[in-house]
């Protein structure tokens, strides 16, 4: 067997401290393998310099790198305030929908229907660091409130209200406005923030087919309401993240650590990709050593087998971006290579039926016979090729403990799969017959030192090679 390489990926968010040149090249050869752009900040013009960075300095160093469009979704905010303003508990404040700059009087809770709230919700400001008790409505543009937890109130902070049902569009209008940036520039994931029921997936979806756009979709998880309807959520996107701020003040914060292995699970029975996010390494935005907690926090998401670990503010504000992701990458090496690592991944877990994952049947009885084989007998590695990258995420949804060589014709394909559990890809169109590319496959990795003579390994393909189909093929050879 040759040279390893991290499967579980890292994804780091773009922002001033790590905008620049220089630092994306570090951070690409210290193991990113997803750039992350936030649409809740910057410009236009802002992202397309970051954009043209990382696509210029990703192929100078050939290694390949997605691009995520997180878009902000109907994320409520405060107004403005004034500097100091500090809340103190059992205080009374007045708070509207006009725009005023607030005060320890009052402030400005950006949200037409009012109608909507009751006596007893609860406002959570900060992420859940400030919180009021709604106490009475006064008239559709007032409320009275009572501060249950204070402390300092910063401007344009964001707020929610768990026991309210509001009616927020999933998609706003700003966002549709950003989204046609992001087909118009080639973005290989876009994120869906505040997702509510799975109708929200099929209204972005309906509205990038009227772009003719197939992007791929993650769906963020941060609502309660979406916990109801999961399974239908998951199936109907591309991936999904599990974005534990949001979710952590919506509901009970001692209940996230199950939920986020119950989402993990159902995505890889699913076969699709998942993503872990927020506060990995929060330590990390100011000091240059993680706390206990949050190497553990990471190496059991690991263990869990989700496919990526996202890190916020650590990389797009913290004070050495490159020492985060270095940092990342040991601790997802150091769980890796623990012989303990593949037993953990693969034991008593079983895939969804293929009707219920919603792929071609032979593709997933495909697939599962080459994720059935790499348990079986001494497999190095399994090679596949792909047009469209659907039948790789299969496989990889196995987590088999053998690395997965993807080879596609389509640059497209390449950058998408860097966000894919234990999957490295590589640039092919040479398709003149199976045997040919077979043998072109393993020449290179064996060139490229990823295997070794000797090594067994699996093929998956279509037949006939060049239709562009489901796989539908599994062949074994040994690498001379």
């Amino acid at each position: 067997m040759g040279k390893k390489f991290l499967r579980t990926k890292i994804i780091a968010t773009i922002g001033p401290t790590s905008w620049n040149k220089e630092t994306i090249e570090k951070m690409l050869l210290a193991g990113t393998n997803v750039f992350r752009l936030n649409f809740s900040h910057f410009n236009y013009e802002k992202f397309e310099e970051i954009i043209n960075i990382i696509r210029e300095t990703s192929t100078a160093l050939k290694i390949p790198c997605a691009i995520l469009a997180d878009l902000q979704g109907p994320k409520l905010r405060i107004g403005e305030i004034k500097e100091g303003t500090i809340l103190k508990n059992d205080s009374y404040i007045l708070i509207t929908n006009k725009e005023i700059i607030g005060d320890e009087n009052g402030f400005t809770l950006r949200y037409n229907n009012f109608n909507e709230l009751h006596k007893g919700d609860q406002v959570l400001i900060d992420d859940g660091k400030i919180i009021l008790r709604i106490e009475e409505i006064l008239n559709e543009k007032e409320i009275k409130a009572k501060v249950i937890r204070g402390g300092l109130l910063l401007s344009q902070k964001g707020f929610n209200i768990p026991q309210a049902n509001l009616s927020i569009p999933s998609v706003t209008e700003k966002d549709k406005e950003d989204i046609k940036f992001i087909i118009n520039h080639d973005f290989d994931w876009l994120a869906l923030s505040f997702i509510r029921s799975a109708n929200d997936i099929i209204q972005l979806r309906e509205y990038l087919e009227s772009l003719n756009s197939d992007i791929s979709i993650i769906a963020k998880i941060e609502k309660p309401e979406a916990l109801k309807q999961l399974n239908q959520i998951i199936s109907l996107s591309d991936g999904v993240m599990i974005a534990r701020g949001d979710l952590g003040v919506e509901m009970p914060i001692y209940q996230l650590p199950i939920w986020q292995k119950r989402i993990i699970t159902r995505a890889r029975q699913l076969a699709k990709p998942v993503i872990v996010a927020t506060q990995l390494l929060r330590s990390m935005i100011d000091d240059i050593i993680p706390s206990r907690a949050e190497v553990t926090d990471i190496a059991n998401a690991v263990l869990d087998g989700t496919d990526a670990l996202l890190l916020t503010d650590e990389t797009s504000l913290g004070n050495n971006p490159i020492l985060v992701i270095e940092t990342m990458a040991k601790i997802i090496g150091e769980v890796e290579n623990n012989p303990e690592f593949n037993k953990l991944l693969t034991r008593n877990f079983k895939m969804a039926s293929p009707l219920k994952i919603n792929c071609n049947k032979i593709q997933y009885v495909t697939a599962s016979i080459a994720a059935d084989v790499v348990l079986t007998y001494p497999i190095s590695a399994i090679i596949g090729l792909t047009y469209t990258g659907s039948s790789i995420i299969q496989i990889s949804s196995y987590r088999s403990p053998v690395p997965i060589f993807a080879f596609t014709s389509q640059n497209k394909v390449i950058r998408k799969l860097s966000l894919i559990w234990g999957v490295r890809s590589f640039f092919y169109d040479n398709q003149n017959s199976t045997d040919e590319t077979i043998e072109d496959t393993l020449n290179f990795l064996k060139e490229n030192e990823y295997l070794e003579s000797g090594d067994w390994v699996i093929h998956t393909a279509s037949m006939p090679i060049n239709a562009k189909k489901h796989i539908n093929t599994l062949k074994i050879s040994i690498v001379e």
